[in-house]
């Protein structure tokens, strides 16, 4: 069985973090294997084992790479349509209020009662973060510790075209990407 991501861009506005929309993020049809939106609006969706590890050491199999946002957890600030894409909903809630308290549910709360209990792992990076990375460092492969290549190279073109099309949305410190794993 594998793990996968889920992800969610948001772009902070006048009006607080605002769910991105835009399908803006090339959609690699091979992929997906169907004829798609050749673009979609959520980034590095893809079963990138080396983009994982980066972003929260899950499926670690390199030496050198440090994890940028591991065990972050989402931001009190997250949209609700940004947890509603990450989380499949809310278990018994026909709204975002805690019923016996008649108060907004924190964002603690909505992913202690989401439906999708195989989702774990919720963490966020902005563009800025992604941005400063260095790629150049050299990483070696856990199953073969001669094996030493880039880390650019070992996460692959398309990670960079995803990239680019992120921090294309605005200001890198204002761009930021919500994620969770499952499987």
């Amino acid at each position: 069985m594998g793990t996968y991501i889920r992800t969610v861009a948001e772009v902070q506005g006048q009006d607080g973090w605002q769910t991105n929309t835009k399908k803006v993020f090339t959609n690699n049809l091979t992929w997906t294997g169907h004829t798609a939106d050749p673009f979609t609006n959520k980034p590095f969706f893809s079963q990138n084992y080396t983009f994982f590890e980066l972003l929260a050491g899950v499926r670690a199999r390199h030496n050198g790479i440090v994890p940028i946002a591991q065990n972050r957890g989402l931001p009190d600030d997250t949209a609700d349509d940004s947890m509603n894409e990450l989380i499949n909903g809310w278990e018994d809630c026909t709204s975002l209020t805690v019923p016996e308290q008649n108060r907004p549910m924190t964002i603690y709360e909505k992913v202690r009662n989401r439906v999708d209990w195989d989702t774990n792992g919720f963490s966020w990076v902005t563009a800025a973060e992604l941005l400063a990375v260095d790629y150049d460092v050299q990483v070696a492969e856990q199953n073969d510790p001669g094996a030493v290549r880039s880390l650019r190279s070992a996460l692959g073109p398309t990670y960079f075209v995803h990239l680019k099309q992120l921090s294309d949305l605005g200001n890198p410190s204002m761009v930021r990407v919500l994620f969770a794993f499952s499987g």
